[in-house]
């Protein structure tokens, strides 16, 4: 029960601290010639119901009361690891983790995914129209290459990429 509830509970905390991905974000491009051009991943859909068939499932075992009380012990074991905070980590365990289920058990899988944007309405890249092809490709390039270095989603990427590891680093073997 150990292992399942430390994996339900990073994902649900990769799931809750991922705010968005670049990935998933829809592009199209209408060009007089071709009609809409669509530069969005085809998994977004897939990405959206992976996201709503695992929220149900942390939702689900989040809200059982033995898997609430596993998970404050378990906080409450590594407060102990800290000597001179001790007290002051237990205290913020017992007020912050009853906060934390309740909104826990207010949200809907559907909600939860729309909210981190794994689901959701497409965005839009609205680019000028050309004739030549190659412009066309050079623009729709920059526009990429433009969100890729925009610092929050760098932030985003670096976030996710460490949740990540630690959370394949709790996996057993």
């Amino acid at each position: 029960m150990g292992t399942r509830v430390q994996v339900i509970f990073v994902t649900s905390l990769v799931l809750w601290c991922t705010t968005s991905l670049a990935l998933d974000d829809a592009a199209t491009i209408k060009t007089p010639n071709v009609g809409t051009v669509s530069l969005a991943m085809k998994e977004n859909s897939q990405l959206c119901q992976l996201c709503e068939q695992f929220a149900s499932e942390a939702l689900f075992y989040l809200n059982e009361n033995e898997t609430k009380t596993e998970i404050i012990d378990t906080l409450h074991q590594a407060c102990s690891k800290f000597p001179s905070f001790e007290l002051e980590c237990t205290r913020l365990v017992d007020y912050y983790a009853p906060l934390f289920f309740t909104k826990i058990a207010s949200l809907s899988p559907e909600d939860f995914c729309v909210s981190t944007s794994f689901c959701g309405e497409a965005k839009f890249i609205r680019l000028p129209r050309h004739e030549d092809a190659c412009t066309l490709c050079h623009e729709v390039v920059d526009e990429i290459v433009n969100n890729l270095e925009d610092p929050d989603m760098e932030i985003t990427f670096k976030r996710t990429q460490i949740l990540m590891s630690w959370f394949y680093s709790l996996l057993p073997a």
